[in-house]
């Protein structure tokens, strides 16, 4: 990796479940199954962490330690944040 790169960390959606079945396969791992956080260099999935406290997975093939160290410091950031209430507006009235 350079510095140069491009590392997103973000929640897995639906739509990650194939590239979380080829990181799986790549480190002789079972699937990460239900929420994770994934880690992207560049637009591709290197590494995930799944929420329930499972094992991370990671490409054996890239620099991905400091990936993993990522993701569990930002898992831990969520699990100490405190919970939002959840707010609701009420929609503004238009005036005449």
């Amino acid at each position: 990796m350079s510095h140069r790169d491009t590392i997103i960390i973000r929640s897995s959606t639906e739509h990650d479940s194939a590239a979380l079945t080829r990181l799986a396969a790549l480190d002789s791992a079972h699937p990460v199954h239900g929420g994770a956080l994934v880690a992207e260099v560049d637009g591709t999935m290197r590494a995930a962490l799944p929420l329930d406290g499972g094992r991370a997975i990671a490409d054996p093939f890239a620099e991905t330690a400091h990936l993993v160290e990522l993701l569990r410091t930002h898992a831990a950031a969520l699990d100490a944040a405190p919970a939002r209430a959840t707010t609701h507006r009420r929609p503004a009235l238009a005036t005449a």
